[in-house]
């Protein structure tokens, strides 16, 4: 299992890759299922990191 997560952001899956040079990445699911992905917007009037 793969937890990727950023402030109140969380990227669920099984298999993490990375193409380090390009900077890539891909999650895989869980035996063929879905990767759960949540995302929260920013507050109205924050800044973008």
């Amino acid at each position: 299992k793969v937890v990727l997560s950023q402030g109140d952001n969380v990227l669920v899956g099984c298999k993490l890759t990375v193409q380090m040079k390009s900077g890539l990445a891909q999650v895989d699911p869980c035996g063929g299922g879905r990767v759960m992905m949540s995302i929260t917007p920013p507050k109205s009037g924050a800044a973008n990191p």
